[in-house]
């Protein structure tokens, strides 16, 4: 399930990375915005200090 999920995050990066070039940004403006977005990301999951769980919680 991970394997997915960091799949489909990268596709998603990808994307934004290619639309940011599309824009007619430099390439190095664009990979210099997708490494502010992964650590954004990285740095959200982490501050509430609990570890990662790949599996979705079951809500009653």
């Amino acid at each position: 399930m991970a394997t997915i999920l960091a799949t489909g995050y990268n596709l998603a990066i990808k994307k934004f990375y290619q639309r940011l070039c599309g824009l007619g940004n430099a390439k190095k403006v664009a990979l210099i915005a997708c490494m502010q977005t992964l650590l954004t990301t990285r740095n959200a999951i982490r501050k509430p200090r609990t570890p990662w769980r790949t599996e979705q919680p079951q809500h009653a």
